[in-house]
């Protein structure tokens, strides 16, 4: 039995706690949230978005047998100087075509109506026409019309903008849209776009299914564009907010450092506009000052001209958002069709930054202009990759040192690491820097990341006073595009796919709080998992790298020692040992035989879920020694080394492991690296906080995860209202139901359900109970409930306000009593 109790003095907590964070990853927006079906349509793709990749990339060029057609790309008498690439068609026999496929084939819905643009241009002094078509299923290498098509013409001289709507009769999963021309001539096309008529909440260029699936997490905030994207892989693709405003063709293209590209089709005016449609408050984040850690070489930094300019720019873009129609960007944003100011309160300065001179300078320049310029702005610091390591530390001692309200941190963490440290926000000063959680995920989309997820935002929440901020990330992935796994919610062309974790963010969300409660939780609530008595010893990673001296000392003087390895580019040197030990330590010397790149040491038990790893070079500079807890990461440790690894490097390594595994320590020519795992996990939690439900009236949630095999038997009579059995036509029975109670509860019938690109097996099943008068309820295993409790019918705070029965035929005491049973320990099975 877990018992729980009493319930604490109510405490105000952070009301804007729950909200989302978009970044341009996994195709998120060219070819997820973006409406435009066409895949470069400005035939702005090249080499810089992926190796393979040409400015036709996306486009087939059709020449029927009979036909007689070239094709070739200019940038020459362009429309924008921005994007010059356009695509030039010459037909000497027609008809030849260009077909855009879309994103691995058009979607197109029988009925709908989609809105075309495009821009065309007759280059021989004659006019042409061009049909306009979108095309259905292949079939034997050919397609019929999906529906009447439409002609329009391009005439000599200047280019001119072509907008009309087509619409789609027979249903199509693999559909594209042909642009044909048919008489002989020479024709130029650009900017090429193709949008489904049918918006989400009056908001174009955004797909709506995705947006609404989005909306339904009721987000509080929104933190876009990134991520790593905002700062770019060196200064020329660091995200520059003024590219992605006005006209979309003179909106810079640019490579996205994920691999694919970038249209700004949704630039940081419909993030804008986005977020005012979802009722949430914008969180923008602008580089501070220097390019990703991760750029080749290390990261980059502007000129003291530079930043001059730059300081410019992030003033500016607060008055783009802010200013009125007196300032320059405000009467820019008047333009661009929003009267009103946005009312910008938050604004992120850099992303998961080395904490170096050159960003120290850099980001001091930044904030102090702003909070000089708009002390109304809250700046978001940043905390680096991890919630572990010595960037995370300097990024702490320059928000306190700074005054930085608020500080951006990271996590993407085993469960078991997150079961471990509940507990991680109970000690933060609550003098000091908030925390905004900006990036966490739990490594994976199965059950028991879900649950763990919220088991540690239970307590983020009970910590709302001091966390006022959190947002799961990635948020989108397109299926077949993941650059990144776990993601919250993955699609296809077809649907939207909600995992676990999103139903463990929905349910927070639709039981919003601004306060909580402490509580004492009892009983059997721990795991602790058993670790294998022997180790093995492998290395991997992506660098070719010549390894000598290995050898497994133990503690009585002996040693097991293997030849020399050389491990080549990308793939994986097992040294077959297999020594049985509590404790031993390791011992090697490596040499990189690579210019760069990650390399790798594991050991423990290689063959279970449960085993170690040594990192060396992650993003070409730091060091990282954790675990792997049933096969996903849990870092205990992570130092930066003095430069980059490149060619030629070589290192002393050794690795002390004491109690199977429990504790670590290693160094790396004279760099240490240490850290334990725990041991036991809080597999069972229960918390308190209280809110406004449905109709405003008052409701306390009692949150439980069980994320064992076994039902949880649970007291919540000190925590349910107390008296809890007055209703409003009122009885005197001490032996009757507490009341009733809205369950909400997602379950599943084994921890690993759950699969990435898949939609989750089970979702949240609400319903109505009666809460038994011994307050003593049974939850199944591997599940999540919430149980709203109305508390309005108790008075302000829960107390009594009991009343004696009603004389004769009571129908809501019979209703009642039919609810509850005869079962006074109300258990959720059929829920």
């Amino acid at each position: 039995m877990v018992k729980v109790g009493p319930v604490g003095a109510k405490y105000p907590i952070s009301d804007r706690l729950w909200g989302v964070f978009f970044e341009d990853l996994n195709y998120a927006a060219d070819g997820g949230l973006a409406g435009d079906l066409v895949q470069n349509g400005a035939f702005e793709y090249s080499h810089r978005d992926n190796p393979r990749w040409s400015a036709f990339t996306a486009w087939r060029k059709d020449v029927p047998k009979g036909s007689h057609g070239s094709f070739w790309i200019e940038t020459e008498d362009c429309v924008a100087e921005e994007n010059p690439h356009h695509a030039v068609v010459q037909v000497e026999l027609g008809p030849v075509s260009l077909v855009n496929r879309g994103f691995e084939g058009m979607r197109l819905r029988p009925g709908e109506q989609y809105e075309l643009s495009m821009w065309i241009r007759s280059c021989d002094g004659a006019p042409h026409p061009v049909d306009i078509s979108l095309l259905g299923d292949p079939r034997d290498d050919d397609a019929a019309p999906s529906g009447p098509g439409a002609r329009c013409e391009a005439l000599p001289g200047e280019w001119r903008r072509i907008e009309l709507r087509l619409t789609v009769d027979s249903d199509a999963s693999n559909g594209s849209l042909a642009l044909t021309f048919t008489k002989p001539g020479v024709v130029a096309v650009d900017f090429v776009s193709l949008e489904p008529c049918r918006t989400w909440r009056g908001l174009t260029h955004f797909r709506a299914d995705l947006a609404e699936a989005i909306a339904e997490l009721r987000p509080r905030f929104v933190r876009f564009p990134g991520g790593c994207l905002v700062h770019g892989l060196g200064l020329d693709n660091m995200y520059r907010w003024k590219d992605t405003i006005g006209p979309v063709e003179h909106r810079r293209h640019d490579f996205n450092l994920w691999g694919y590209h970038q249209s700004m089709r949704l630039g940081f005016y419909e993030y804008l506009c986005w977020c005012e449609a979802l009722g949430a408050e914008p969180i923008p984040v602008l580089p501070a000052g220097v390019s990703c850690s991760g750029t080749d070489g290390g990261s980059m930094a502007m000129s003291p001209r530079q930043m001059g300019e730059y300081v410019r720019d992030v003033l500016d873009f607060v008055d783009f958002c802010n200013g009125d129609a007196s300032t320059v960007w405000g009467a820019k944003r008047i333009a661009c069709g929003h009267p009103e100011p946005f009312g910008l309160a938050y604004l992120g300065l850099g992303n998961e930054d080395d904490i170096t001179d050159d960003f120290r300078e850099r980001f001091s320049q930044l904030f102090h202009a702003l909070a000089y310029a708009h002390p109304e702005i809250t700046v978001i610091g940043t905390a680096g990759p991890t919630l572990v390591g010595a960037t995370f530390d300097e990024a702490w001692d320059l928000a306190r040192a700074e005054g930085v309200a608020l500080l951006d941190e990271h996590s993407y963490l085993a469960p078991a690491w997150w079961f471990q440290h509940l507990d991680y926000y109970d000690g933060l000063d609550r003098n000091g820097p908030h925390a905004y959680l900006g990036e966490y995920a739990s490594h994976g989309v199965t059950m028991l990341n879900a649950l763990s997820e919220a088991a540690f935002m239970a307590h983020m929440e009970a910590n709302g006073d001091v966390v006022d901020m959190a947002s799961y990330a990635p948020l989108l992935c397109r299926n077949g595009h993941a650059g990144w796994d776990p993601d919250l919610i993955y699609f296809d062309d077809d649907r939207a796919y909600r995992t676990y974790s999103y139903w463990v963010q929905w349910m927070y969300a639709h039981s919003a709080a601004e306060s909580a409660r402490r509580v004492e939780v009892e009983g059997p609530c721990g795991y602790t998992r058993e670790l294998p008595e022997y180790t093995g010893l492998s290395f991997g990673g992506d660098p070719a790298v010549r390894l000598s001296g290995i050898a497994v000392e133990l503690p009585d003087g002996s040693a097991c020692t293997v030849p020399d390895l050389f491990k080549e580019s990308g793939s994986r040197a097992d040294t077959g040992l297999h020594v049985t030990a509590d404790r031993y330590t390791i011992r090697l010397h490596a040499r990189y035989e690579s210019e760069s790149g990650m390399f790798s040491i594991d050991f423990g038990a290689l063959d279970q879920p449960d085993r170690y790893r040594l990192w060396i070079g992650m993003a070409g500079l730091d060091c990282a020694l954790g675990a792997l807890r049933d096969g996903f990461p849990y870092d205990y440790d992570r130092v930066s080394l003095d430069r980059r690894v490149s060619y030629g490097d070589e290192w002393d390594i050794s690795i002390e492991v004491h109690d199977r595994g429990r504790s670590i320590r290693a160094s790396v020519n004279g760099t240490v690296l240490a850290g334990s795992d725990p041991g036991e996990e809080t597999r069972r939690t229960v918390t308190v906080a209280e809110g406004n439900g449905v109709g405003g009236f008052g409701m306390r949630y009692v949150r439980v995860v069980n994320a064992t095999p076994e039902t949880m038997h649970a007291d919540l009579s000190k925590v349910l209202p107390p008296h809890g059995r007055a209703w409003t036509n009122g009885y005197d029975d001490p032996h009757a139901p507490m009341g009733t109670a809205l369950v909400t509860m997602l379950r599943a019938e084994r921890p690993d359900a759950g699969r990435p690109g898949e939609e989750a097996p089970s979702r949240p099943v609400e319903r109505e109970i009666v809460l038994p008068a011994d307050g003593l309820l049974r939850f199944p295993a591997w599940s999540f409930t919430i149980l709203g409790v109305p508390m309005d019918m108790y008075g302000p705070e829960g107390g009594e306000h009991r009343q004696s029965a009603p004389a004769g035929d009571d129908a809501e005491w019979d209703r009642i009593k039919r609810i509850a049973g005869d079962d006074p320990g109300i258990t959720f099975d059929d829920v």
